[in-house]
């Protein structure tokens, strides 16, 4: 989710409103997180998950799950977010409602990373 100023420089919030400290271009291997899908009834107290942490904590189900699901690749901002939606409820075993997604890089090797929000239906 990307506003421009009045100068024409690209400016990224989180969901919460945060301005990104930390950009795309000026940080390539350590920019601060941002939303690039909000459904539209985001909420702070909604549940989240990183989505590196879900394959540590689905190592058997998430790979084949994505893949079946989503497609190939890692990139979360590709996919759609009802796909994704629905590759959370296959996850976990229960319905969810995706609320918004997020992209943070990780500094300690410069790979992106999306935090997943979602809630109980």
């Amino acid at each position: 989710m990307e506003y421009y100023s009045a100068d024409g420089k690209i400016i990224r919030k989180s969901l919460n409103g945060t301005p990104q400290k930390y950009t795309c271009e000026e940080y390539p291997y350590s920019y601060s997180r941002y939303a690039i899908w909000d459904s539209g009834d985001w909420s702070n107290s909604d549940k989240n998950a990183y989505t590196d942490r879900l394959r540590s904590w689905y190592p058997d189900t998430f790979d084949a799950l994505k893949d079946e699901i989503l497609g190939r690749g890692d990139y979360f901002s590709r996919f759609e977010p009802e796909k994704i939606e629905k590759f959370l409820c296959e996850l976990f075993g229960e319905k969810v409602k995706l609320t918004g997604i997020e992209e943070e890089c990780n500094a300690s090797n410069g790979y992106p990373y999306w935090l997943l929000w979602f809630r109980k239906v």
